[in-house]
């Protein structure tokens, strides 16, 4: 396959719409029958293929991807390369089954594996710095660098990015080209959805400032908004929540309104989501999502409990049938009637009292999980009603 000696400098325009939580942004997206939609994850890729009923072996059917997987015929092309290897790893016990016992192995495994608890790479920094991609570019001498490591990669597609994003020659561009899950989105990876995009074709980003908490490693620093709300030539707002009522989304709206203001009407529910402090010691019964800030506070709170056969995974278990424990992370996408927030650590606390964005978003994004009702620990309710305008 080779690459197309016209080298465009592609500035289709760019329409963000910010979808908060419960209002279908998935749902919207697959209605609109676009081209190309780029996902955030494979599985997330393959969910949308299932509901578009597209045949990937069909010739002229839309596309649908990861940014990485829909531009690697490009990247490749352009650089030459002949192996992109993606190790998938293995599945820890806890994302195939269920917590048997507090004495479980795999609950000692789910603790030790915690993100937060990889070895950092040495370059990683580097890494934060291509995905910045701040002023359309890197200051980086890119051509110097190996895709090793957590550049495995982003160099490349960086590479491809400031090559001007050519195209392989049998490719003629999309006229649009929709991204889900914008708000997890580099400035690099925005660049390269663009650069897929014909010059006067649109790019529809969709997402939710308030739920960006993958975005730890991808060039965005403080209070810094994801890419897609900083470049947009225009930010629309989907309305009509179904997921979570008030007053619950009032006190979710307040406590992002530091960092985003989205406000409460655009994603109330008709029903009543109500708030209720509840204490730590009484574990709770019956269905639902117990939601922690970390690994090790969701397996303090197992361990404490004695909870046998719990999964720790939304997706192992069945929080309409059963209590699920998992991080905040873990649950973004998930949902319950009934939501139960574990305590935060003192230094957690202290981060949500100087607002720090981060913090901000998780606990936002924690909240908006629940449909019915929502449990919250009389320490956090009350920073959280501090929060509340």
């Amino acid at each position: 396959m080779s690459v197309s000696s016209v080298v465009v400098l592609r500035m289709p325009n760019l329409i963000t719409i910010t979808g908060p939580p419960g209002v279908g942004k998935t749902r919207t997206i697959i209605a609109s029958k676009p081209q190309c939609v780029v996902t955030y994850t494979k599985d997330a890729a393959a969910e949308v293929t299932s509901r578009m009923n597209i045949d990937p072996m069909k010739a002229g059917t839309a596309q649908c991807g990861t940014i990485y997987s829909l531009s690697w015929p490009h990247v490749k092309a352009q650089q030459k390369l002949n192996i992109w290897r993606h190790d998938p790893g293995q599945n820890t016990p806890h994302q195939e089954r269920r917590i048997r016992s507090s004495m479980d192995p795999a609950l000692d495994s789910y603790e030790a594996t915690a993100p937060s608890r990889y070895p950092k790479h040495i370059l990683e920094p580097t890494a934060f710095d291509i995905h910045a991609w701040r002023d359309g570019g890197s200051h980086l001498n890119l051509k110097a660098l190996n895709p090793r490591g957590p550049l495995k990669f982003c160099l490349p597609l960086a590479r491809w990015v400031a090559a001007g994003c050519p195209w392989a020659a049998d490719f003629e561009g999309y006229d649009e080209v929709v991204v889900d899950e914008a708000q997890d989105m580099s400035g690099l990876e925005l660049a390269a959805a663009l650069g897929l995009c014909k010059p006067d074709g649109v790019v529809r980003a969709y997402g939710d400032p308030g739920q960006a908490i993958f975005l730890g490693q991808k060039g965005i620093k403080g209070n810094e908004l994801p890419a897609a709300w900083v470049q947009a030539d225009e930010i629309q707002t989907l309305h009509g929540g179904w997921r979570v009522g008030a007053p619950v989304s009032e006190m979710a709206s307040g406590v992002l309104s530091s960092y985003y203001d989205i406000p409460p009407e655009t994603f109330t529910a008709k029903h009543a989501t109500t708030v209720h402090p509840w204490d730590f010691d009484s574990q709770p019964h019956g269905c639902g999502l117990v939601l922690g800030h970390s690994r090790a506070s969701v397996a303090a709170a197992l361990r404490s409990w004695g909870a046998i056969g719990t999964a720790v995974v939304p997706s192992v278990g069945d929080p309409d049938k059963e209590l699920v424990m998992c991080t905040g992370h873990a649950a973004k996408g998930a949902e319950a009637d009934n939501v139960y927030l574990l305590p935060w650590s003192a230094q957690g606390m202290r981060y949500l009292e100087m607002k720090e964005a981060a913090r901000l978003r998780l606990l936002y994004v924690m909240m908006t999980r629940a449909k019915r009702r929502l449990f919250v620990p009389h320490t956090l309710l009350a920073m959280v009603r501090r929060m509340t305008p």
